[in-house]
């Protein structure tokens, strides 16, 4: 294996936090104390038998309409990817992965060994992918296909019926596909189950993974999954076992209590993004620099400058100057764009974009 630097992760742990206004966050705000649901009992420390825990996996499956033994426990969204990825790939298979991409999705396959194969997802198009292209990339040896929905970085969503259609190629040349869904219930009202919308429930072929840490702010728990066919699952399960020996017992038992309460949680997060996106409409409106494909939902904003600003050089001149962190579309394979997270209390939000607007002011 060949594990190469993940650029954006560590950008992201060496800037976030340095800066008195930060737009580079993707979630939902993290919860106060005072927000998180109370705990029937405390969170003990003592390990977990078997593989998952199971009130754990019942609960997921539930919020899924699904079966708990489809449950693949995971510490976040990320590990739940690569596990997924390295229960199905092998050194020389072929990989297909979405461009333009968060950056680890496009990681794992090279460091499994496999050869890289990427399709497009353009803004001309709505970052809406070619299922064509796609089908017209894979080979003989294509063992998995890589994506997300919601988007990662547009936040716009997959049509109806392409998920469908994907499952068919899949089933018919024998391909795994994965679905990053971490932001996809951003899309969804409070209380409605992703199960409908989840690629997991086209086939054993197809696998959505995802977490509580976008869309309910609670990325410290590390509390991910992948819901998938139940062989994949036990082989996913040994590779874990090369990784650590337990999950978190104190981290899986907040989450089961968290996971009974995700409708509050929700709309928390709704009302957030609401919020944010009304700040940033506003602020847009007045901008002749920046374009933007409409979200299906979220925290972020993935924007175009049209005015030829070079982006890398935006982001380091408003931290240097105004104190602000933007992520730059460099590390999303996408110069020329800038991910602005809309996460921010209002008033901070609105204090955050007039330091962007006066950095671009600068550069244009």
């Amino acid at each position: 294996m060949d594990f190469q630097n993940i650029g954006h992760q560590e950008w992201a742990k060496l800037n976030g936090g340095q800066f008195c206004f930060d737009l580079s966050g993707s979630g939902a705000p993290a919860l106060t104390a005072s927000e998180f649901p109370p705990l029937a009992e405390p969170a003990g420390v003592e390990g977990m038998p078997g593989y998952g825990f199971s009130d754990l996996a019942a609960l997921i499956a539930r919020h899924y309409g699904t079966n708990r033994d489809r449950v693949l426990w995971a510490a976040g969204t990320s590990l739940a990817n690569f596990l997924v990825a390295a229960a199905v790939v092998r050194p020389g298979d072929d990989v297909l992965v979405e461009r333009p991409t968060y950056e680890p999705l496009r990681g794992i396959p090279t460091a499994l060994g496999a050869n890289l194969i990427r399709f497009d997802r353009r803004a001309d198009a709505g970052f809406v992918p070619d299922l064509d292209e796609i089908a017209a990339l894979t080979t003989p040896r294509t063992s998995l296909i890589m994506l997300s929905n919601l988007h990662n970085p547009s936040h716009t969503a997959l049509p109806a019926g392409f998920l469908g259609r994907l499952h068919e190629l899949a089933r018919e040349r024998r391909i795994h596909v994965l679905v990053d869904e971490v932001y996809l219930e951003f899309a969804l009202d409070p209380g409605v189950s992703p199960g409908p919308h989840a690629a997991a429930t086209l086939g054993p072929e197809m696998i959505s993974t995802s977490s509580l840490t976008k869309v309910y702010g609670l990325g410290g728990l590390r509390a991910g999954w992948a819901i998938l066919d139940g062989a994949l699952r036990a082989h996913a399960f040994r590779v874990a076992d090369y990784l650590g020996v337990n999950e978190s017992t104190p981290s899986a038992r907040i989450s089961a209590r968290v996971l009974r309460g995700l409708p509050g949680l929700a709309l928390r997060s709704r009302k957030a993004a609401a919020r944010g996106r009304a700040v940033f409409t506003d602020w847009l409106a007045g901008r002749s620099d920046l374009a933007e494909v409409a979200p299906a939902g979220g925290m972020v904003a993935f924007a175009r400058i049209t005015s030829g600003v070079n982006s890398r050089r935006l982001a380091t001149h408003l931290a240097a100057r105004y104190d602000t962190l933007v992520t730059p579309g460099e590390f999303f394979e996408s110069p020329g764009f800038i991910r602005i997270g809309l996460g921010l209390p209002s008033e901070r939000l609105a204090e955050a974009l007039g330091r962007l607007g006066r950095a671009l002011d600068d550069l244009a």
